[in-house]
C-alpha cells in the first residue's frame, strides 16, 4: 500500500526491496508468495514508467542473484530481465558482460519453463547487440560499442557444457559475435578454437552443435588474412631440435585424455577450466624458459586495453592447435591440422617461428590409426619443408652465424628445401626405430605419401644419408629393407626409379652409389637395387658373395620377394633382356646363382622357369662358345647388330669391397650378441 502511494519515490529504496523479493520468492508459503508477487508486479509498472531508473547500482545485484539455485527465485529473475528488456531507455548491452556467466547458468536448468523463458531473453539480447553493432557501424559519434571481449570467453566455457542446449547456445553467440565483431575478436582465436574444435568431433545425436561449430570455425578461419604475417624474416632464436623432449608428448595426451574421461555429456570436459589448467602444465611457451607454462586462456584477461584490437599472436593459437593435434577424436585432429595448413599459407614467417612447437605432434601424428591424420600430418610437414618464408628465415638465421639442426643431420642437398626437412627424415627414422610396428604397418604409406609431397628423389637421399650415420645395423637392415620394397613396388616412387636407371648423369650415379652404400646393409636389397640400376657385374658379385653368407630364413625369404619382384611390371626390362644372354652374361649368371641360392620351393621353381624361357637356340650356342664370347655376326647378324658392350666401371671394385666390409660387421655383430645371449 505505502508503494501504491509512494510510486517512484520508493526507488530509492529499490535495492533492499528487491533483494526481500527476492527471498520471498523462494518463501514455501504460497499465501506469502502471492504477496510478494503482488508487490513484484507493483514494483515493476513503477520502474517501466520512470525514466529515472538507477540501471547502474542495480546490476551488481542482479548479477549477484542470477547464480542462485532455487527455481523459485530464477523464474523470477528471468521475468525481471525481461521487463528490463522491454523498456527503451533502459539499455542492458552495455551491462551484458555482467550478466551473461549468470544467465547460462539459469539456461542450464532441467525445468523446461525457466530454460524457455532464459531462452526467450537470450534471444532478446542477442537482437539487442546486432542492434547496437549495426548504430556503431553507421559511424554513430554517440554509440558506445559492445564489449565482445569481456563476453567471449564466458561463452567459451559454456560451449563445453554437458547440456547440448546450453552448449549450442554458446556456440550460437560466439558465430554471432564473429559474424559481427569480424577482426576485432582475432586476438582471442586460440580463446575461441577451445570451444570450436572439441565439438567438431560430436556424434550425430549432437548434430545441431557440431554444424554450428563447424560454421563458427570456418568463419573465425576466414578472419586470418596474409596481412597478419610478419613483413620482415626474423632469425630464429632455437634449434629445431630442441623441442623434442622426452615426456612432453605423452603429457599432453595424458591430459587430454584425463579430460576426456570425465566428460559424459556433451561437453568434451566437465569443465573448461580443467582442460586449461591441465594444459597449462604441460604445454611450453617457445618465448619462456621450458619450467615456465604458457596460459592458454585467461578469464581475467582484459583485451580491450590491446594496442592493437587485430593483433593476431600465434604462440596460444599454436598452442592450442598442437594440443588438439594430439586429440583423441579424429574429426577435431583434421580441424586442427586444416587450421596449421591455412596458417602456412596466410602467416608463413610468424609460423615458422613456432616450428618448435609443432614439430613434435606432428611426428606424433603418423603414429594415429586413422590414415587422413597420418596424410594432413605430411601435407603440413611437406609445407613447412618447401615454405618459402622458411627458407628466407633460415638464411637470415645463417647470416648471423646461428644453427638451426645439430651438425650431426645432413642437410639435404635440395636447395628448395627447408633444413626442417632434413630433421624431419632424421626424427622419422628415430620413430620408426622406436616404434617398428608402425614401420611395418603404416611406413610404406607414410613412406609414399612424403615422397609424392616432396621429392622421392630428395627424401630418399636424405633417409640413407642420415642412415649411414646411425650405428644401430639390425635397425638399418630393417629400414632399408621396408625402402627397398617401397621403391620397387610404389608407383608414387617413379621419379625415383627412373633417376636411378638414368646412368647417363652424374648426379643420378652419385645417388646410386648413395643408395647402394646404404643398402649394403641389407644383401638382397643391394642386390635388387643392381638389378633395377642395371649394374649387372656388382650384381654378379654380391650373389658370389651371399653363398658365403649365413643362410638364415629372414634371408631367404627376401630372396623369395625378390624373386617375386622380378616377375612384376618394375622389372620388364630386365626380362627382355634375357633375349640377349651373350650382351648381359653378368645378368644370367646372378639369376643363376639366386636359382642356386635357393631351396626348391615355389620361388625356385618360378625363377627357373624365367630362365627356360631364353630362347633354346641362343642358349644352347651361349653353352658351346661360352659365355665370354659374343655369337658371330655371320650365324646371328641381327642380335650382333643390336648387341652394345659395357666396361665395367671403376667404382665396382671398391663398392663390393665396402659391401664386405659392412657384412663383416654384421657377422661380428651378430657373434657378440649370441655371446650376450649365452
Amino acid at each position: 500500500n505505502i508503494t501504491k502511494v509512494a510510486r517512484a519515490s520508493v526507488l530509492i529504496f529499490f535495492c533492499p526491496i528487491f533483494e526481500r523479493l527476492c527471498q520471498l520468492a523462494a518463501d514455501p508459503d504460497l499465501t506469502v508468495r502471492n504477496g510478494a508477487d503482488l508487490l513484484d508486479r507493483l514494483v515493476k509498472d513503477i520502474v517501466t514508467d520512470t525514466t529515472h531508473f538507477d540501471l547502474l547500482t542495480f546490476i551488481p545485484i542482479l548479477r549477484e542473484k542470477l547464480y542462485t539455485r532455487d527455481p523459485h527465485t530464477r523464474q523470477f529473475l528471468v521475468s525481471w530481465m525481461k521487463m528490463l528488456l522491454s523498456v527503451p531507455e533502459l539499455d542492458l548491452v552495455d551491462h551484458l558482460p555482467e550478466l551473461l556467466d549468470g544467465l547460462f547458468v539459469i539456461l542450464d536448468v532441467e525445468n523446461p519453463e525457466i530454460r524457455i523463458s532464459c531462452e526467450e531473453v537470450l534471444f532478446e539480447l542477442l537482437m539487442e547487440v546486432r542492434a547496437r553493432t549495426k548504430i556503431c557501424q553507421t559511424g554513430s559519434t554517440t554509440c558506445q560499442p559492445v564489449r565482445y571481449k569481456q563476453m567471449v570467453n564466458v561463452l567459451v566455457a559454456h560451449s563445453q557444457s554437458e547440456d547440448k542446449q546450453v552448449c549450442f547456445t554458446a556456440l550460437h553467440w560466439l558465430k554471432e559475435f564473429l559474424e559481427l565483431a569480424n577482426r576485432e575478436l582475432l586476438s582471442l582465436t586460440s580463446n575461441m578454437l577451445l570451444a570450436f574444435l572439441p565439438c567438431i568431433s560430436l556424434d550425430l545425436d549432437h548434430k545441431e552443435v557440431k554444424a554450428e561449430a563447424q560454421a563458427a570455425n570456418n568463419l573465425l578461419m576466414g578472419l586470418i588474412l596474409d596481412t597478419d604475417d610478419s613483413q620482415e624474416a626474423k632469425p630464429l632464436e632455437f634449434m629445431l631440435n630442441e623441442c623434442i623432449r622426452p615426456g612432453w608428448i605423452q603429457s599432453v595426451r595424458e591430459s587430454l585424455d584425463a579430460s576426456l574421461s570425465r566428460s559424459t555429456g556433451v561437453g568434451v570436459h566437465s569443465t573448461h577450466s580443467a582442460l586449461t589448467s591441465e594444459l597449462e602444465t604441460v604445454i611450453d611457451s617457445p618465448s619462456k624458459s621450458k619450467s615456465q607454462p604458457v596460459m592458454l586462456i585467461n578469464h581475467q584477461q582484459d583485451t580491450g586495453t590491446a594496442d592493437s584490437p587485430t593483433n593476431l599472436d600465434l604462440i596460444p593459437l599454436v598452442n592450442v592447435l598442437a594440443s588438439f593435434i594430439l586429440y583423441r577424436k579424429n574429426e577435431t585432429q583434421i580441424a586442427a591440422l586444416h587450421w596449421i595448413k591455412w596458417l602456412i599459407t596466410q602467416t608463413p614467417h610468424k609460423l615458422y617461428h613456432e616450428l618448435h612447437t609443432l614439430f613434435p605432434v606432428l611426428l606424433e601424428a603418423l603414429s594415429d590409426a586413422n590414415d587422413r591424420v597420418i596424410k594432413l600430418a605430411l601435407e603440413v610437414i611437406a609445407e613447412l619443408s618447401k615454405s618459402a618464408a622458411g627458407l628466407e628465415i633460415e638464411r637470415v638465421t645463417f647470416e648471423q652465424g646461428k644453427s638451426i639442426i645439430p651438425k650431426t643431420v645432413p642437410r639435404c642437398s635440395d636447395d628448395s628445401l627447408t633444413a626442417a626437412f632434413s630433421l624431419f627424415t632424421a626424427e622419422t627414422i628415430s620413430f620408426f626405430q622406436q616404434n617398428q610396428t608402425i614401420l611395418y604397418n603404416k611406413g610404406a604409406f607414410i613412406i609414399r605419401e612424403i615422397s609424392l609431397l616432396v621429392s622421392p628423389v630428395s627424401f630418399y637421399r636424405s633417409l640413407a644419408s642420415i642412415l649411414l650415420q646411425d650405428g644401430e645395423l639390425f635397425f638399418i637392415s630393417t629400414m632399408v629393407d621396408a625402402l627397398s620394397l617401397i621403391l620397387l613396388t610404389s608407383s608414387e616412387l617413379f621419379p625415383l626409379r627412373a633417376e636411378l636407371r638414368n646412368k647417363d648423369t652424374e648426379s643420378s650415379n652419385k645417388l646410386f652409389i648413395l643408395l647402394y652404400r646404404c643398402w649394403s646393409h641389407n644383401p638382397v636389397s643391394a642386390l635388387s637395387l643392381c638389378f633395377l640400376t642395371e649394374h649387372y657385374p656388382l650384381a654378379k658379385k654380391l650373389v658370389h658373395h651371399m653363398g658365403e653368407l649365413e643362410i638364415t630364413a629372414t634371408l631367404l625369404s627376401q630372396i623369395d620377394k625378390l624373386v617375386q619382384m622380378l616377375e612384376s611390371p618394375v622389372f620388364a626390362y630386365l626380362r627382355i633382356q634375357l633375349l640377349e644372354p651373350w650382351k648381359f652374361t653378368d645378368l644370367v649368371e646372378s639369376l643363376y646363382g639366386i636359382l642356386m641360392i635357393l631351396p626348391q620351393t615355389i620361388a625356385f621353381r618360378t625363377l627357373e622357369s624365367r630362365l627356360n624361357c631364353i630362347p633354346p637356340h641362343i642358349h644352347s650356342y651361349i653353352m658351346l662358345s661360352g659365355q665370354s664370347q659374343q655369337p658371330s655376326p655371320v650365324k646371328f647378324p641381327l642380335l650382333h647388330k643390336r648387341m652394345k658392350t659395357r666396361e665395367l666401371p671403376e667404382s665396382y671394385e671398391e663398392l663390393f669391397d665396402y659391401f664386405k666390409r659392412i657384412q663383416e660387421k654384421f657377422k661380428l655383430a651378430t657373434q657378440t650378441t649370441g655371446r650376450l645371449r649365452n
